[in-house]
C-alpha cells in the first residue's frame, strides 16, 4: 500500500514508523512487523506488512466503520456513534442518526430517541440549532416490507447539514438508556420465540402454590413487591413459556439468577431457602396432572431440574462478591436432579418426623 493510498483511507503519519486513523485507531512499527490497535488502545496483532495491518484492523474493529467528511463513524446495537478530532481532542463527541431509507435504527427506540436528544442536538459543522422536518413516506423494514411511515429529518438551521447530532455531555447517559430499551425489545423476541403458553389462571395457581411468596427469598408480594416470572430452564438454555417450567420470584432475585441454571443457583442460596424451594417443587409435583402435559413441557422442566453449571459466568461473579454465597456453595448440596428423587427424598423426611 503506498502512502498516498494510506492518507486517502484516512490514515496520517504520525511519526517515522507510525500511523494514525481519524477515528483514533493505530498502527505501529516494531521490529520486522506492524501492531495494530483500535480506537480502544486494544492490541490485536502482529502483521507482515502496514498494508495487512491496516486491512485487519478495518475488518475487526467495530469502531472502524465508515469513514466521510466529518471523521469516522460506528454502529454497535442500533446506536450510531462518530469518531475524530472535535476541538483538538480526538475522541467520540456525538451521537448521531443517519436518515436516510439505508438506516437501521430500531425502529422501537426512534420515539425513545427522540424524547431523550431533541433538546441537546447541534450541528457538528456551524454548531447550530437543528430544525425538524417531519412527513410521511414509504420505507423499507429489514424483513424487505414496503410499509407507510413517518420520518423526521433534521437539518442544521446555518449550514443545513442533514444530521441530527447530540452533544457529548448527553452522550454515555444517552447510550446507557437506548441499549435498556433495546434489550427488553431483544428480550420479548426471543421470550416470543421459547414456544409454549400459560394463561392467568396458570400464573395464580403457581402463586398460590409458592404460598404467594418468592420461590427464592421468600418475601410475600405485595403492592410493594410484584411478582415476576422466572423460568425453571432458562430460555437461554431452549427453555420454554409452558407453566411448568415457569416459577415466580420478586424481580431482585429474578435479576441476579438471570440465566445462571436452576439447581446451579440454588447452591448460592442458604440450607433454609433451598429446603423451602424443595417443599416447592413437591408441592407442585403433587399438583400435577401429567395427561395434560406436552413431551416439550415435561422435557424443560426435567432438564432444567438437571442443569448444572458451577462455571457460569454469573454464578463465579456472584460468588467472587458474596461471603455468604462462597460458605453456602461450600456447604450445600446439590438439589435432586429429577422429580422422582425430590418425592423420594420428601417421603424420606416424612417418616424421620
Amino acid at each position: 500500500m503506498f502512502i498516498d493510498e494510506v492518507t486517502e483511507a484516512g490514515w496520517t503519519r504520525n511519526g517515522r514508523d507510525s500511523y494514525r486513523h481519524l477515528c483514533n485507531a493505530s498502527v505501529t512499527k516494531s521490529g520486522k512487523g506492524w501492531i495494530s490497535r483500535t480506537a480502544s488502545c486494544e492490541t490485536v496483532k502482529n502483521h507482515a506488512t502496514l498494508s495487512e495491518a491496516i486491512a485487519y484492523l478495518q475488518n475487526y474493529d467495530p469502531h472502524f466503520w465508515h469513514l466521510d467528511e466529518t471523521g469516522a463513524w460506528g454502529c454497535y446495537s442500533g446506536i450510531w456513534t462518530i469518531y475524530g478530532k472535535f476541538k483538538g481532542k480526538s475522541d467520540t463527541y456525538a451521537f448521531v442518526h443517519y436518515l436516510p431509507k439505508s438506516s437501521d435504527f430500531p425502529q422501537h427506540l426512534v420515539a425513545v430517541y427522540r424524547r431523550y436528544f431533541f433538546g441537546q442536538a447541534r450541528c457538528m459543522k456551524c454548531s447550530g440549532a437543528m430544525s425538524s422536518l417531519r412527513f410521511r413516506e414509504m420505507f423499507f423494514r429489514p424483513d424487505g416490507c414496503a410499509v407507510e411511515g413517518d420520518r423526521e429529518e433534521f437539518l442544521a438551521c446555518e449550514c443545513g447539514y442533514p444530521v441530527w447530532i447530540v452533544e457529548s455531555d448527553r452522550y454515555y447517559s444517552a447510550t446507557n438508556s437506548l441499549r435498556q430499551y433495546d434489550r427488553l425489545h431483544r428480550r420479548k423476541q426471543t421470550l416470543a420465540s421459547a414456544g409454549g403458553k400459560y394463561s392467568t389462571n396458570d400464573v395464580r395457581t403457581i402463586l398460590s402454590l409458592q404460598n404467594h411468596r418468592c420461590i427464592y427469598c421468600n418475601v410475600r408480594f405485595s403492592d410493594k413487591v410484584a411478582p415476576t416470572k422466572d423460568h425453571l430452564l432458562a430460555v437461554g438454555y431452549g427453555g420454554t413459556n409452558w407453566p411448568l417450567n415457569i416459577v415466580m420470584a420478586c424481580r431482585s432475585c429474578n435479576s441476579r439468577r438471570c440465566d445462571i441454571p436452576f439447581r446451579t443457583y440454588c447452591k448460592l442460596l442458604s440450607k433454609a431457602q433451598n429446603r423451602r424451594i424443595l417443599s416447592h417443587l413437591v408441592r407442585r409435583l403433587l399438583a400435577l396432572e401429567e395427561e395434560g402435559l406436552t413431551e416439550e413441557e415435561t422435557l424443560s422442566f426435567h432438564i432444567g431440574l438437571t442443569l448444572h453449571d458451577s462455571k457460569h459466568h454469573r454464578y463465579r461473579m456472584i460468588m467472587g462478591m458474596s461471603a455468604a454465597a462462597r460458605r453456602n456453595s461450600a456447604s450445600n448440596k446439590l438439589l435432586p436432579r429429577t422429580s422422582h428423587l425430590i418425592l423420594k427424598q420428601e417421603n424420606r423426611r416424612l417418616k424421620a418426623i
